[in-house]
């Protein structure tokens, strides 16, 4: 009978600890920085790295149809985990043809809403922010933006006031994808990858036909293109594992086209519409 006892006791004990583990699991997995070894394992026990393997953490709720490695210029490594998801506004957007494999290369910016703004860059000094949500505390509301005197789609709208800004952040680029027009989506946010209230979209934007943004515009894009080379995102979003550090310099600017949580794959979506474009300047792994 003590045996017993003491057999039952024994398995109590072992469902208990399991379950703590796995309490403590959880907890320290929305903690994890976003990375292929950042998946909850054992204290003092390393997990493996699945270096193809397109696994994501749960949260992100991306749909990765594959992986690939992927080695920066300054040497760090890298998964890319290409998605099978793009923006829905973007595709309803007949305006503007769809990419062709023939096509994917080019650079000019293709779409017609607020095309002089898209393709410019505001006047004045540069603010420095660390960090995304910083940033973010300095814009207006959303539902302000879309009744701002003066803001439209019209393809000629200039930037509004609240728009006639530069700045400066630190951030992790989480994830980005080359849409219709050409531009490509840069979903920015912490290492961590958690709180969309921290995120924003930014654009490598298609270039002008000509004008005086034309050169500097054009500099940026191909800062992204080298980085990446032969591994720039397609029509459909990739995610960087682990997020890879970036300096962002641009223009401030309200994408009248989508609704805040529209933007990006998975649960990776700023909650607004607020974005920088264009970037004017763009360093990796600073």
């Amino acid at each position: 009978m003590r045996r017993v006892i003491l057999l039952c006791i024994l398995g109590v004990a072992v469902v208990l600890t399991g379950n703590s583990h796995s309490e403590a699991c959880r907890h320290r997995a929305r903690r994890c920085s976003y990375s292929s070894w950042s998946y909850c394992y054992p204290s003092g026990v390393r997990a493996p790295v699945a270096t193809q393997s397109a696994t994501v953490p749960p949260w992100t709720r991306a749909r990765v149809v594959s992986a690939k490695l992927f080695t920066s210029p300054k040497g760090r490594s890298y998964r890319i985990l290409q998605t099978g998801e793009m923006d829905t506004h973007e595709e309803a957007q007949v305006q503007i043809p769809p990419l062709t494999a023939a096509a994917a290369g080019p650079d000019r910016f293709l779409g017609k809403d607020r095309k002089v703004s898209k393709t410019s860059i505001a006047p004045g000094a540069v603010e420095t922010f660390a960090d995304i949500a910083a940033l973010r505390t300095t814009l207006a509301p959303d539902e302000e933006m879309v009744h701002a005197p003066g803001i439209s789609e019209a393809e000629d709208n200039q930037r509004t006031d609240r728009e006639k800004r530069n700045v400066k952040v630190r951030a992790y680029l989480l994830a980005a994808g080359k849409e219709k027009d050409n531009d490509f989506h840069l979903i920015l946010g912490f290492a961590d990858a958690a709180d969309t209230g921290a995120m924003l979209n930014s654009e490598v934007s298609g270039l002008p036909d000509g004008g005086p943004f034309a050169a500097p515009l054009k500099m940026v894009r191909d800062q992204f293109k080298e980085h990446f080379g032969s591994n720039l995102p397609a029509r459909t979003y990739d995610i960087y594992d682990p997020p890879i550090p970036v300096e962002v310099t641009g223009s401030l600017f309200f994408d009248l086209d989508h609704r805040g949580g529209t933007i990006g794959p998975g649960t990776y979506k700023p909650s607004t519409a607020w974005e920088i474009h264009p970037i004017t300047n763009i360093v990796f792994e600073p």
